[in-house]
């Protein structure tokens, strides 16, 4: 199951509509279309507000969301990329790479979906300022 599944399988659940969730949300009724159909990977606001909206943490929405989908990927598939991180990052080095696994290994897989969110949206997001 896709993340966009998810949400659409918890809106359902809770006898919501897309233009019903999209007010609660302060969004359009495309937007949440938009997610739905995986077209579009909501922020971590919107995150939070689906989960909030849903009336489920955010580690839910990422319950039952398979783990080949791109976006939900283990830190074991993505270790290459974290090491490389690590190495290519003078003043980083592999003490933060270390300290950033630690912390991600004892988090449930649930909750290192959603850390593997945070990051992304860091990511993508700090170049915008």
């Amino acid at each position: 199951m896709k993340i966009g599944e998810k949400i659409r399988k918890l809106r359902r659940e809770r006898g919501l509509t897309q233009e019903e969730l999209a007010l609660e949300l302060d969004t359009a009724a495309s937007t949440v279309s938009r997610i739905e159909n995986d077209e579009r990977t909501p922020s971590l606001d919107m995150l939070g507000r689906l989960a909030s909206s849903l009336q489920v943490g955010i580690g839910e929405l990422f319950s039952g969301v398979s783990q080949h989908e791109p976006a939900v990927q283990s830190v074991a598939d993505n270790d290459h990329a974290l090491r490389h991180y690590g190495q290519s990052h003078e003043g980083t080095g592999g003490d933060d790479y270390m300290e950033l696994r630690r912390w991600f290994r004892n988090l449930t897989p649930d909750n290192q979906r959603v850390a593997l969110e945070l990051i992304k949206t860091l990511a993508r997001t700090q170049h915008k300022g």
